[in-house]
């Protein structure tokens, strides 16, 4: 399984153990194609931004997750929650 993206940091998803992730709309999403398109503009110009200040390239991990969010799996709330796990998971393997 690969994630369908034509961003070079994707890789493929059992490397990474996560839930195939397609750029197509599933079927259950309640958003429309536009709000799909504006959502992936708006995570795209971010991670740009961020690679800009030098906070360097999103993990393959956070990329799914925004994924996630921009095929609307799950909505703004979930994304942040998820976001923050990761972060404390992150921190504390670094502790």
């Amino acid at each position: 399984m690969y994630l369908l993206n034509s961003n070079p940091h994707f890789v493929m998803l059992s490397e990474l153990n996560l839930e195939k992730i397609v750029h197509e709309k599933p079927s259950h999403s309640t958003i429309s194609d536009e709000e799909v398109v504006r959502r992936r503009k708006l995570v795209s110009k971010a991670n740009w931004s961020a690679e800009m200040e030098g906070l360097g390239r999103q993990t393959p991990e956070y990329n799914a997750l925004s994924e996630l969010w921009v095929s609307g799996e799950i909505d703004r709330e979930e994304l942040e929650k998820r976001r923050m796990e990761m972060v404390l998971d992150r921190v504390k393997n670094h502790a």
